[in-house]
Protein backbone atom coordinates (compact mmCIF):
# COMPACT_ATOMS: atom_id res chain seq x y z
CA UNK A 1 0.00 0.00 0.00
CA UNK A 2 1.29 3.03 -0.80
CA UNK A 3 -0.18 6.51 1.01
CA UNK A 4 0.17 9.80 -0.29
CA UNK A 5 -0.14 12.42 2.04
CA UNK A 6 -2.29 15.59 0.64
CA UNK A 7 -1.30 19.61 1.35
CA UNK A 8 -4.05 22.00 0.76
CA UNK A 9 -2.80 25.41 0.05
CA UNK A 10 -4.57 28.21 0.12
CA UNK A 11 -2.86 32.09 0.42
CA UNK A 12 0.39 30.82 1.25
CA UNK A 13 -0.60 28.14 3.94
CA UNK A 14 -1.57 24.83 4.27
CA UNK A 15 -5.43 24.56 5.49
CA UNK A 16 -7.35 21.78 6.45
CA UNK A 17 -9.84 20.67 4.00
CA UNK A 18 -13.68 19.49 5.52
CA UNK A 19 -15.70 17.64 2.75
CA UNK A 20 -14.64 19.42 -0.03
CA UNK A 21 -16.59 22.84 1.53
CA UNK A 22 -13.54 25.52 1.01
CA UNK A 23 -15.60 28.07 2.91
CA UNK A 24 -14.80 25.91 5.97
CA UNK A 25 -11.53 25.08 5.55
CA UNK A 26 -9.00 26.63 8.10
CA UNK A 27 -5.08 26.65 9.05
CA UNK A 28 -4.08 23.28 9.50
CA UNK A 29 -3.25 21.79 12.89
CA UNK A 30 -1.13 18.50 13.40
CA UNK A 31 1.11 16.90 16.00
CA UNK A 32 3.22 16.85 13.40
CA UNK A 33 4.11 20.91 12.24
CA UNK A 34 3.94 24.05 14.94
CA UNK A 35 2.14 25.38 12.67
CA UNK A 36 0.56 25.83 8.79
CA UNK A 37 3.51 26.88 7.10
CA UNK A 38 3.18 24.33 4.04
CA UNK A 39 7.50 23.84 3.88
CA UNK A 40 7.20 22.22 7.51
CA UNK A 41 4.87 20.53 7.21
CA UNK A 42 6.44 18.40 3.81
CA UNK A 43 9.62 18.11 6.12
CA UNK A 44 7.20 16.43 8.84
CA UNK A 45 5.26 14.28 6.80
CA UNK A 46 8.09 12.90 5.10
CA UNK A 47 10.51 12.62 8.49
CA UNK A 48 7.34 11.17 10.36
CA UNK A 49 5.84 8.59 7.05
CA UNK A 50 8.65 8.39 4.72
CA UNK A 51 6.56 9.54 1.87
CA UNK A 52 8.04 9.63 -1.47
CA UNK A 53 5.41 11.19 -2.54
CA UNK A 54 2.80 14.12 -1.66
CA UNK A 55 -0.25 15.90 -3.35
CA UNK A 56 -0.67 19.53 -2.91
CA UNK A 57 -3.58 21.45 -3.94
CA UNK A 58 -3.27 24.69 -4.72
CA UNK A 59 -6.72 25.80 -4.12
CA UNK A 60 -6.47 29.59 -5.24
CA UNK A 61 -5.53 28.19 -8.57
CA UNK A 62 -8.07 25.98 -7.93
CA UNK A 63 -10.68 28.54 -7.77
CA UNK A 64 -8.90 31.47 -10.04
CA UNK A 65 -8.57 33.74 -7.02
CA UNK A 66 -4.65 33.51 -7.65
CA UNK A 67 -2.05 31.26 -7.05
CA UNK A 68 0.69 29.87 -5.16
CA UNK A 69 3.20 28.82 -7.48
CA UNK A 70 6.24 30.43 -5.50
CA UNK A 71 5.37 28.15 -2.36
CA UNK A 72 4.94 24.99 -4.93
CA UNK A 73 8.58 26.05 -6.96
CA UNK A 74 10.14 26.14 -3.23
CA UNK A 75 8.44 23.14 -2.02
CA UNK A 76 9.81 20.93 -5.22
CA UNK A 77 13.08 20.70 -4.03
CA UNK A 78 12.68 21.27 -0.58
CA UNK A 79 12.77 17.80 1.07
CA UNK A 80 15.26 15.68 -1.69
CA UNK A 81 13.25 12.04 -2.41
CA UNK A 82 9.94 13.67 -2.14
CA UNK A 83 8.24 13.95 -5.68
CA UNK A 84 5.30 16.68 -5.88
CA UNK A 85 1.81 15.96 -7.34
CA UNK A 86 0.32 19.69 -7.90
CA UNK A 87 -3.31 20.19 -9.00
CA UNK A 88 -3.14 23.51 -9.73
CA UNK A 89 -6.13 23.94 -11.49
CA UNK A 90 -4.54 23.12 -15.49
CA UNK A 91 -7.08 24.11 -17.49
CA UNK A 92 -4.76 24.00 -20.56
CA UNK A 93 -1.22 22.60 -21.49
CA UNK A 94 0.37 25.95 -20.94
CA UNK A 95 -0.73 25.60 -17.16
CA UNK A 96 0.78 22.22 -17.07
CA UNK A 97 3.86 22.77 -18.42
CA UNK A 98 4.45 25.81 -16.02
CA UNK A 99 4.23 23.05 -13.36
CA UNK A 100 6.76 21.04 -15.03
CA UNK A 101 8.70 23.52 -15.66
CA UNK A 102 9.39 24.50 -12.27
CA UNK A 103 10.10 20.99 -11.29
CA UNK A 104 6.53 19.30 -10.42
CA UNK A 105 6.84 15.43 -10.31
CA UNK A 106 3.13 14.89 -11.90
CA UNK A 107 0.52 17.31 -12.71
CA UNK A 108 -3.12 16.65 -11.74
CA UNK A 109 -5.62 17.26 -14.44
CA UNK A 110 -8.68 17.48 -12.42
CA UNK A 111 -12.32 16.71 -13.54
CA UNK A 112 -13.44 19.67 -11.13
CA UNK A 113 -11.30 22.18 -13.65
CA UNK A 114 -11.83 20.55 -17.00
CA UNK A 115 -14.47 20.73 -19.91
CA UNK A 116 -14.48 16.77 -20.29
CA UNK A 117 -12.02 13.54 -20.55
CA UNK A 118 -11.05 14.97 -24.10
CA UNK A 119 -9.75 18.05 -22.90
CA UNK A 120 -7.95 16.14 -20.32
CA UNK A 121 -6.83 13.66 -23.26
CA UNK A 122 -5.81 16.66 -25.24
CA UNK A 123 -3.56 18.15 -22.28
CA UNK A 124 -1.90 14.56 -21.58
CA UNK A 125 -0.84 14.49 -25.22
CA UNK A 126 0.90 17.92 -25.27
CA UNK A 127 2.79 16.91 -22.28
CA UNK A 128 3.20 13.39 -22.36
CA UNK A 129 0.69 11.29 -20.47
CA UNK A 130 3.62 9.86 -18.15
CA UNK A 131 3.72 13.43 -16.93
CA UNK A 132 0.40 13.92 -15.57
CA UNK A 133 -2.42 12.29 -13.51
CA UNK A 134 -6.04 12.79 -13.31
CA UNK A 135 -8.53 13.30 -10.83
CA UNK A 136 -11.75 12.44 -10.70
CA UNK A 137 -13.45 14.57 -8.21
CA UNK A 138 -16.91 13.70 -6.90
CA UNK A 139 -19.88 14.94 -4.86
CA UNK A 140 -22.68 13.16 -4.24
CA UNK A 141 -21.79 9.82 -6.50
CA UNK A 142 -21.01 11.94 -9.48
CA UNK A 143 -18.43 13.56 -11.23
CA UNK A 144 -17.92 17.28 -10.93
CA UNK A 145 -16.89 18.67 -14.14
CA UNK A 146 -15.75 22.18 -14.84
CA UNK A 147 -17.60 25.05 -16.17
CA UNK A 148 -19.17 24.24 -20.10
CA UNK A 149 -18.47 20.37 -19.28
CA UNK A 150 -19.18 16.94 -20.03
CA UNK A 151 -22.34 15.71 -19.43
CA UNK A 152 -20.69 12.09 -17.95
CA UNK A 153 -22.04 11.85 -14.08
CA UNK A 154 -21.37 8.50 -13.92
CA UNK A 155 -17.79 7.82 -12.07
CA UNK A 156 -17.75 4.84 -14.34
CA UNK A 157 -18.66 5.93 -17.54
CA UNK A 158 -16.12 8.89 -16.90
CA UNK A 159 -13.54 5.88 -16.46
CA UNK A 160 -13.97 4.23 -19.62
CA UNK A 161 -13.78 8.10 -21.76
CA UNK A 162 -11.04 9.13 -20.42
CA UNK A 163 -9.19 5.23 -21.24
CA UNK A 164 -10.85 6.21 -24.42
CA UNK A 165 -9.40 9.11 -24.67
CA UNK A 166 -6.18 7.23 -23.88
CA UNK A 167 -5.86 7.89 -20.24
Amino acid sequence: MRVIPVIDIRQGIAVHGVRGDRDRYGPVQSCLAPSADPLVLLERLHAALGCQEVYVADLDALEETGDNMVLVAALVNHVGGVHLLVDAGVRSAADARRLLDIGVGRVVLASETSKGPHQLAEIGRAVGFEHVICSLDLRQRSVVWGTAASSIQNPNAALASLSACGI
